[in-house]
């Protein structure tokens, strides 16, 4: 019996109000990222500036690949003007990954998935969280 990419990463979907919410469980990596790209663009694709909160924390295992997706995931919503929040606890193994490779300060984080939420309600994160007066970095 084979087993898949969606035998290691389950990808759960929803909306809350206006803002859609991916939660990845599992192991996001370079077998894995395609699942979660298709399940990205689809969410992206019914919404003119799109508010995604995109849940990290049940992941058990993150590579390189997950964040080069998380980054063109930023830049693709920067681009139609909407707002990505990352949930990714403070203790987590992802939140420990983007700390490390110097990425953190490049996306709006939560810890919590209310609290994504909570912000959203609020004031949708910034469109680019590394841009300066002049642009982006």
């Amino acid at each position: 019996m084979t087993r898949g990419p969606e035998a290691v990463l389950e990808v759960q979907g929803w909306r809350i109000g206006p803002t859609r919410v991916l939660r990845l469980v599992g192991e996001l990596d370079a077998y894995t990222a395609p699942v979660v790209r298709a399940r990205l663009d689809a969410a992206l694709l019914d919404s003119g500036a799109p508010s995604l909160i995109v849940d990290l924390t049940p992941l058990r295992f993150m590579a390189t690949a997950g964040i080069s997706l998380m980054l063109k995931l930023r830049a693709e919503i920067t681009a139609r003007q909407g707002g990505l929040m990352l949930v990714l606890p403070a203790e987590s193994l992802p939140r420990r990954l983007f700390e490390v490779t110097g990425l953190a300060h490049r996306f709006a984080i939560c810890e919590t998935l209310e609290e994504g939420v909570a912000a959203f309600r609020r004031e949708p994160p910034d469109r680019d969280p590394g841009a300066t007066a002049d642009g982006p970095p």
